[in-house]
């Protein structure tokens, strides 16, 4: 049996957060000194949010920046959603929107999910007068399914003008078809969409906890949180500036993980194992009966963690972040292992 030799840390292969890129070089001329620590960094904060702004000059777009994208959603479902305020939202997607949604009292629509083969007229068909709020991932997490932006405005022109739609895009960069740029075309037709984006993913900087809110003014139906970027630091602040400044970056990474994910499906193909397409940075996987015990194998053997599903109609999804290749290499030979020891 192949073990993993180096053992000095776990590789995480279930947080999707980017590892491909070495970004050190690019923020070490950062100059601290010039960040003026001892003041609060509202300059920074606008010079960023206007750098986000910079493709939707032509419309009636605001950013608000927050400590990281699962804070940017709760926030705006905490602003907005009340006790017993009907939310639409998949069977299958990112846990945290059920989660604060429970905690607030709201009364969710569950759209049932044929794990990456979703119908988006489904979101209408399960919307009511009543709806306040239909949630999309797009992609969506943890299937990895990307709906186009014409099934987005189908959605729209088939559901009330006074239902929000929240859009979460935190791993759109990964995505075909130019999907980064559905929102500022949803945006240009439809005033109720709010969209959710992040620099823990494609940018690879979870560490620095930043997340943003792109809106109209007029879809915010109680006043925005009233201490302006409350737990944004001037240095998180001023690596995200550093690296949008560089936007071949994001296109470089992308190239790579495609590369990467074209590996593992055939890797997985070779052995046999279902899996799903998907247009994130990650591959949704079958493991059956086997799915904790290989999760077990691979950590106590490898190091390396993968994150089990449960709740997807049916136990024995793993899902797996696609990383650099000598690491997904090490999931490969763990993956080869397990299964060659039973």
């Amino acid at each position: 049996m192949l073990v993993r030799q180096d053992k000095s840390r776990i590789l995480d292969f279930s947080s999707n957060c980017s590892e491909a890129l070495d970004i050190s070089s690019i923020i070490s001329d950062i100059n601290i000194d010039e960040l003026y620590l001892n003041e609060y960094p509202f300059g920074l904060a606008r010079k960023l949010e206007s750098m986000i702004l910079n493709s939707f000059q032509h419309l009636r777009v605001n950013a608000m920046l927050f400590p990281g994208g699962s804070e940017a959603i709760r926030s705006f479902l905490v602003e907005n959603i009340r006790s017993d305020d009907e939310v639409v939202l998949s069977s299958n997607t990112f846990f945290l929107y059920e989660q604060i949604l429970n905690h607030i009292g709201a009364r969710i629509v569950s759209v049932p999910s044929d794990l990456g083969e979703d119908n988006i007229l489904s979101y209408a068909e399960a919307s009511s007068t009543r709806t306040k709020l239909v949630i999309l991932c797009n992609p969506n997490n943890p299937t990895g399914q990307l709906f186009s932006l014409e099934d987005m405005r189908n959605l729209l022109i088939n559901i009330s003008s006074n239902t929000l739609v929240l859009i979460d895009e935190a791993y759109i960069e990964f995505a075909a078809n130019n999907a980064a740029t559905f929102a500022e075309k949803l945006f240009s037709e439809h005033t109720n969409v709010v969209v959710i984006r992040t620099f823990s993913k494609a940018y690879g900087l979870a560490g620095i906890r930043l997340g943003y809110q792109l809106r109209h003014d007029e879809c915010l139906l109680t006043t925005p949180h009233l201490t302006p970027y409350a737990g944004i630091s001037s240095i998180s602040l001023a690596i995200a500036i550093r690296i949008m400044e560089i936007p071949s970056l994001i296109t470089t990474l992308k190239k790579l993980i495609d590369i990467e994910k074209i590996k593992i499906y055939r890797f997985l193909d070779e052995l046999g194992i279902l899996h799903l397409k998907s247009e994130a940075n990650f591959v949704l996987f079958y493991m059956g009966s086997m799915q904790i015990d290989f999760c077990k194998f691979a950590y106590h053997n490898y190091q390396i963690k993968v994150l089990p599903y449960i709740d997807l109609g049916k136990d024995g999804w793993i899902r797996l972040t696609i990383k650099s290749s000598e690491h997904n290499e090490i999931f490969k030979n763990s993956l080869r292992s397990y299964l060659n020891d039973l």
